[in-house]
């Protein structure tokens, strides 16, 4: 089975900014939510922004008000998990 070549090339015709360029190749991440590669090997390897750790990270400080960190663990942080996981699978 041969390699799967999922490059393209672009012509421009003008001189373009900096600024402008940022913005086709979204140099920030501003409309980027989640990127995936495959290494040599095969293994899959996942891009999330820090942001959505930051997410998760506030839903867990607001459970453990009061619960055990054993319900917390078992129930709530996975499905906090989850959830993040099938919104950046959906992007």
């Amino acid at each position: 089975m041969g390699r799967f070549d999922d490059s393209f090339l672009f012509e421009l015709k003008h001189p373009i900014s900096t600024e402008t360029w940022n913005k086709l190749i979204d140099a920030e991440f501003d409309n980027t939510n989640h990127i995936y590669f495959a290494t040599p090997s095969g293994k899959r390897v996942d891009f999330i922004k820090a942001d959505v750790l930051d997410k998760i990270r506030a839903e867990i400080v607001n459970l453990t008000n009061g619960d055990t960190p054993e319900r917390i663990w078992n129930v709530d942080v996975l499905q906090i998990i989850d959830k993040y996981k099938t919104e950046s699978e959906e992007v």
